[in-house]
């Protein structure tokens, strides 16, 4: 019993790392949260042959619970933590959490979909923002389209500026700012001191 206990706590902390990583920002958070979850996952499954068919139900049962009975803690603490404004990060791919990878993992064509799906909506947004008059002058000054506005979002999204991304692509002047300073190379922790108070 004290080895299964054991167990519990380790799936416990791989759980609450689970959930934490979603509201954290950053080039590696899918990747991450990936990884997080097929490691949960795994550990959930590996109960059922190292212990018996019994508890290996009931740490499946917990394992599913933690995820959603963490998610506000955890979501506090981040924000504590980090000191900005944060939500589940907007940047994590369809599929990242836990029992979106199920899904992903019984169907992944119905994933990739998905993922298309989310990214042409977001395309369609930057096309209309673009044929807005005040943004004639960025579009010809920077060679402006759908797939480098993406693109800059998601640069954005990488420098922890989270869902103030919209806003700063939203706002012609601090859209310009921050390609400046992506294009001056700054890192990516000045930009995010540069835009995470914006509002």
């Amino acid at each position: 019993m004290k080895g299964y206990i054991a167990y519990l706590i380790l799936v416990t902390a791989i759980a609450f790392a689970n959930v934490a990583n979603m509201f954290m920002r950053g080039r590696l958070t899918a990747t991450l949260q990936h990884a997080l979850s097929l490691l949960l996952f795994g550990l959930m499954g590996l109960s059922f042959f190292v212990f018996n068919w019994k508890l290996g139900l009931v740490t499946l049962a917990i394992g599913l619970l933690l995820i959603r009975v963490l998610k506000p803690v955890a979501g506090r603490l981040v924000h504590r933590m980090l000191g900005y404004r944060t939500g589940v990060s907007p940047f994590l791919e369809p599929g990242a959490g836990l029992q979106d990878a199920l899904g992903s993992i019984e169907s992944w064509e119905r994933y990739e979909k998905t993922r298309r799906i989310e990214k042409d909506k977001r395309l369609s947004q930057w096309n209309i923002l673009l044929r807005r008059s005040n943004y004639a002058t960025l579009v010809k000054k920077y060679g402006l389209t759908p797939e480098t506005i993406d693109d800059h979002w998601m640069f954005l999204g990488a420098c922890a500026l989270g869902d103030l991304a919209w806003d700063i692509i939203q706002n012609p002047a601090k859209l310009e700012k921050s390609l400046q300073m992506r294009a001056a190379n700054r890192p990516e922790a000045e930009i995010m001191s540069e835009f995470k108070e914006y509002r």
